[in-house]
């Protein structure tokens, strides 16, 4: 058994109190036995103080413990306003942070990574509060000895923060924070701090008011750079739905088409995995709507890539949808396309097919292509 599972997994989430003797208790069970009691419900021995006083150091330590082993369905209060008391922990937390004791750093960070993770109203308080960015990049610079360690529940925190939308726009708003967040990406970091910092550049790229300024960062290239080195599915996952809501600009649009973006998605279509093959679809139906994007598509192989895509028996009818979309646009767009759709018999009988389609959208697509085809 782990150090901390036997306490951990019957404790979490529980409010835990001190009673008289100094023996620990959850709270409502306690209060309901010292309504017909005056005794300890251990030793039996009579209780001269009622006042039970919150166990703060062992909850904390069921925390940080379930924060780095527990992974189950489970959530503590989703209360969203914190009491003084509270803020002034996280205060001092903060504080901590800065601290020349090495020890007291990481047991802050380790305690932060806890309550942002299970808590909703920590997670509110440091979006709002105007030290924590700040006193999260001064201490990724500090050198610990098990800097992997302090480094993972620094990102963790930062990524815990992120998951309440409204904070991402004060974080997408800090230059270093990304720029932080883009070195975690480096491939000698280890994998949980890679795939942290991509869930919360992710995360930030999914707000409006932060497209322009990550792509200007150099976000584009960073989330194709994990796409080319073939990243775990997780990491290929959320790399392109960061790119998804990045392109959702057109000048990201632009910076993806630049760095190579369509070839890296043909690629990994060609390769045969169906993993987020719609999204690289759907922003490849947004991209072939321009004339000059279209003809890159066609020169990367596009139209036999997507001739083997709706080949493919186990293509779902939404994945299907966004080929025929590509092909009509290329069409559109890219004339010269005609030709090597028209040559391709198979294709055209895809084509053909899609065209008795009981999804009036892909009917009409595909009956508008065999117009074009033959006149």
């Amino acid at each position: 058994m782990d150090e901390g599972e036997g306490y951990a997994y019957p404790l979490m989430g529980k409010e835990l109190v001190i009673g008289g003797e100094g023996k620990t208790f959850k709270k409502s069970s306690n209060e309901e036995w010292l309504l017909n009691n005056r005794a300890c419900p251990i030793s039996k021995m009579e209780i001269a103080e009622l006042v039970c006083t919150p166990n703060v150091l062992l909850l904390e330590n069921i925390m940080v413990w379930s924060s780095k082993n527990y992974h189950g369905p489970f959530r503590y209060s989703d209360q969203e306003v914190l009491t003084q008391m509270e803020e002034d922990k996280l205060v001092w937390l903060l504080d901590s942070m800065q601290s020349s004791d090495s020890s007291a750093r990481m047991r802050a960070a380790e305690v932060l990574r806890a309550l942002t993770k299970f808590r909703k109203s920590h997670r509110i308080y440091l979006g709002e509060y105007t030290r924590f960015i700040e006193t999260m990049l001064n201490a990724l610079l500090q050198k610990e000895e098990t800097k992997n360690s302090y480094e993972e529940d620094l990102y963790l925190t930062m990524l815990h923060v992120a998951m309440h939308e409204p904070n991402r726009n004060a974080l997408g708003e800090s230059n270093t924070l990304v720029l932080s967040l883009m070195n975690g990406l480096e491939p000698e970091k280890i994998e949980v701090i890679r795939n942290t910092c991509l869930s919360g550049l992710s995360m930030l790229a999914s707000m409006d008011s932060n497209h322009e300024k990550l792509g200007g960062l150099g976000l584009v290239k960073w989330f194709l750079n994990i796409l080319k080195r073939r990243e775990d599915d997780i990491m290929t996952k959320n790399a392109v739905r960061g790119l998804l809501h990045l392109c959702e600009t057109k000048t990201n649009v632009e910076r993806f088409i630049k760095e190579g973006g369509v070839k890296v998605f043909a690629d990994h279509i060609s390769s045969g995995k169906l993993l987020l093959v719609n999204n690289m679809l759907s922003m490849l139906v947004v991209i072939t709507k321009s004339a000059k994007d279209s003809v890159i598509w066609r020169k990367a192989n596009g139209i036999k890539l997507m001739a083997s895509v709706l080949r493919n028996r186990e293509c779902a009818l939404k994945v299907k949808a966004c080929c025929i979309h590509i092909l009509e646009n290329l069409c559109l767009m890219d004339p010269e396309s005609l030709r090597p759709i028209r040559e391709d018999t198979e294709l055209r009988a895809c084509i053909s097919q899609l065209g008795l389609c009981k999804n009036m959208s892909i009917q009409t697509k595909a009956l508008h292509i065999i117009h074009m085809m033959y006149n």
